[in-house]
């Protein structure tokens, strides 16, 4: 049996997977750029009666965004924005939905979220002279993340 050609095609098979990717966001990159990132919480406050929560972008303007909580900054033009956005709380709250977001040039923004009562709530923070203002504050509702199924485990019986 001749075993070149099976070769052949796993490696083609082997190479032209390893060339498929995601495509990556467009950053914006002029001077005049808005940026926006999400925000990992606290481990403490995560934990806490602070709340926090991971905050992730999702997509900007149905553009796929890389990453975890925290990824980022995406940079954009200033302007309106369509912002995806997932957080989840601690107890396996979890919210996502779309935020129209007013960006302006030469800031940088982070997405903070607190768990509050029901609700994630989203604060657009961006940091002034060393003081860190509110740009718009969003609230989701929350709602519990399904839990991964349980696997069974068979333990045999002693005879």
């Amino acid at each position: 049996m001749n075993r070149a050609p099976i070769l052949a095609l796993f490696i083609t098979a082997s190479t032209l997977g390893g060339c498929a990717s995601a495509p990556q966001f467009p950053n914006y990159e002029a001077t005049d750029a808005a940026c926006l990132s999400g925000d990992a919480a606290n481990v403490v406050r995560f934990f806490s009666s602070a709340a926090e929560a991971h905050v992730t972008i999702r997509e900007i303007d149905s553009q796929p965004t890389p990453g975890s909580p925290g990824n980022g900054p995406f940079c954009v033009r200033a302007g309106r924005h369509r912002v995806g956005i997932s957080a989840s709380a601690i107890g396996h709250q979890h919210a996502q939905n779309y935020l129209d977001v007013d960006l302006e040039a030469g800031k940088r923004y982070v997405m903070r979220g607190n768990l509050r009562g029901i609700s994630i709530v989203l604060r657009l923070v961006f940091d002034e002279a060393g003081v860190e203002r509110q740009a718009a504050e969003y609230e989701l509702l929350a709602r519990v993340a399904a839990s991964p199924p349980p696997v069974p485990i068979f333990i045999p019986a002693k005879k």
